[in-house]
């Protein structure tokens, strides 16, 4: 019975250990809105579809950060 218990313990302690190991820090918000602002940009509308959502969302964008210098 005893190694029935100190095996489950060592799984235990595996099973935390591999959580442990892939836990991924998250990233700072900078790091996302620039990520964010890149895949718009790739958006220019020369290779996209009519329509495309994503590059109305660049035009909206672009309409707001660009506003205070109009």
């Amino acid at each position: 019975m005893q190694s029935i218990n100190s095996s489950s313990n060592t799984d235990s302690e595996i099973a935390v250990q591999r959580n442990a190991s892939c836990y991924l820090p998250s990233s700072s918000a900078a790091s996302i809105l620039w990520e964010q602002m890149e895949y718009l940009m790739s958006h220019d509308g020369v290779n996209c579809h009519p329509g495309c959502l994503d590059c109305r969302r660049l035009a909206l964008v672009k309409k707001d950060l660009l506003q205070p210098f109009a």
